[in-house]
């Protein structure tokens, strides 16, 4: 991994979790629940896309 990579999922989750705070104590209580499952999905196919990059590589040998 290179340098500009680390952290990167890590940064995204404290995003999603300031997001989340942000949308509960100032946002609409009647449709908090379907944004944050809405963020909840994004953020797993996120999660899903980066694995599967990373393991793509991997496989084929590229470490940058």
């Amino acid at each position: 991994m290179n340098g500009r990579y680390h952290g990167k999922r890590f940064l995204s989750l404290i995003v999603v979790i300031v997001a989340l705070n942000l949308a509960y104590y100032f946002g609409d209580p009647e449709t908090f629940g379907t944004f944050a499952t809405s963020l909840g999905l994004l953020y797993g196919t996120y999660l899903t896309g980066q694995s599967a990059t990373d393991w793509q590589k991997a496989k084929n040998g590229v470490t940058t």
